[in-house]
């Protein structure tokens, strides 16, 4: 997999792929690269990330209700 990242960040630099169309070309470049296998991987690592990003919310929200100046009291 590294090596198809590899070669999709050098087609990304030989397109001038900059800035906001850098991450969508990469993308289509591996996409393109393992013939769509990639989708799969990516679609599941968007699921996790949003599951660890609402467990952090809910864990940070809790730790700010308890160190609340009013909850001291």
């Amino acid at each position: 997999m590294q090596l198809i990242i590899d070669r999709a960040i050098e087609f990304a630099a030989r397109a001038k792929a900059t800035g906001s169309t850098n991450t969508p070309f990469i993308l289509r470049a591996i996409k393109d690269l393992t013939h769509g296998e990639s989708v799969v991987a990516n679609r599941a690592l968007v699921r996790a990330n949003v599951k660890r990003g609402t467990l952090v919310a809910v864990e940070l929200s809790r730790m700010e209700r308890e160190n609340h100046p009013r909850n001291k009291l």
